[in-house]
C-alpha cells in the first residue's frame, strides 16, 4: 500500500509516443499494456537504441545513489534518507519543481523533442 494520498493524473494521450531530452537523457513514452493511461518508459542507451526502463533497473540505480549519499553524508545527516525524501516529494502535488525547491536542487533541463 502506498504511503501517499497523491493520485497520478491520467496520462494525456499526446504523451504517448512522445520523446524527451532530460538533462541529456533521451526518453520515450509508449502506450503501456496494464490499462488505460499506462505508459512504458524507454531510455536511449549509449549506442542510441532505446531500452525499456523496468522498475527493478530503476531500483538498482536508486539503491546505488542511496548508498553513495549515505556514505558521503553519514549519520546524523543520513544522505540516503534525503534521497528517498526527494523521490517521495517528486510524487506529491507540485511534482518535480516543488521537490527541487524544497530540497534546494537545480531542476533538470526538460525539453520535448516530439
Amino acid at each position: 500500500m502506498s504511503r501517499t494520498t497523491y493520485r497520478m493524473p491520467d496520462v494525456p494521450p499526446d504523451l504517448v509516443g512522445s520523446e524527451w531530452l532530460i538533462d541529456g537523457w533521451r526518453v520515450r513514452l509508449d502506450k503501456g499494456r496494464k490499462g488505460p493511461g499506462d505508459v512504458r518508459i524507454w531510455v536511449a542507451t549509449p549506442g542510441g537504441a532505446y531500452s525499456l526502463m523496468r522498475l527493478a533497473a530503476l531500483g538498482a540505480i536508486v539503491s546505488l545513489w542511496y548508498r553513495n549519499e549515505d556514505r558521503v553524508y553519514a549519520e546524523p545527516a543520513s544522505g540516503g534518507r534525503y534521497v528517498l525524501s526527494f523521490l517521495e516529494a517528486c510524487c506529491q502535488p507540485g511534482g518535480l519543481r516543488a521537490a527541487c525547491r524544497l530540497h534546494m536542487l537545480r531542476p533538470p533541463r526538460v525539453r520535448r523533442l516530439r
